[in-house]
């Protein structure tokens, strides 16, 4: 299923001049530790600086196209890990409006935790859509966690976690219009396939140096 056309949760909205939606979906996301989540009024949830990169801190271009915007693009991010920590790796599956293919990704990230391979993935998806001239984007991934930490529901506790954190909220700011949204891990089966292949690439290139030191 392709959530651009079928999604049925609602986007939060992240972009210039939009307001930050604090609604909740319920219920603490897998891996989420309930410390992480902020103890102040849910209405005002999120740092006062991740609300102004969000809401007010994204750069103001000259609009393009008939609807007000520049291009448009719909990016499905996955990291993978095996072993949490172990070989990780980034997958990003790019569409347009109507979910016909762009362009996608899989990039080899080293030895990383899951959620520090899903924080790869979104970097790389930004990386991309900018490689592609996109000035609107709208993320799709199936960590709850990461969607909540970037929109500043969830503080970023880990330290290896904030450097990456901080990393996104900087490149936010290169875009017209930012979105994030979690959906089902049925509905980011392209990502998904990317960061694994990307894994099992780099699995494969080290047994063949194996064989040939042998």
């Amino acid at each position: 299923m392709n959530p651009v056309r079928n999604s049925s949760r609602s986007t939060q909205r992240l972009s210039t001049g939009g307001a930050l939606n604090p609604a909740l979906r319920g219920g603490t996301p897998y891996g989420a530790e309930p410390g992480n989540i902020l103890k102040s009024n849910p209405a005002i949830s999120g740092t006062e600086e991740q609300r102004s990169i969000i809401s007010n801190g994204v750069k103001e271009k000259e609009r393009k196209g008939p609807d007000g915007k520049g291009l448009e693009l719909f990016i499905f991010i996955d990291g993978a890990s095996r072993g949490n920590p172990g070989r990780a790796g980034a997958g990003v599956y790019i569409t347009d409006r109507e979910g016909k293919r762009i362009a996608g990704k899989g990039r080899f990230l080293g030895h990383k935790t899951n959620n520090e391979a899903e924080y790869g993935a979104l970097l790389l998806g930004m990386q991309e859509a900018k490689r592609l001239g996109g000035e609107s984007i709208r993320i799709y991934t199936d960590s709850e966690l990461i969607e909540r930490q970037v929109k500043g529901v969830y503080r970023v506790k880990e330290p290896h976690l904030r450097v990456l954190h901080r990393r996104v909220m900087e490149n936010i700011k290169g875009f017209d219009s930012f979105e994030i949204e979690s959906i089902a891990r049925e509905e980011n089966q392209e990502a998904d396939l990317l960061a694994n292949l990307a894994i099992e690439k780099r699995i494969t290139r080290e047994k063949g140096r194996e064989l040939k030191i042998k």
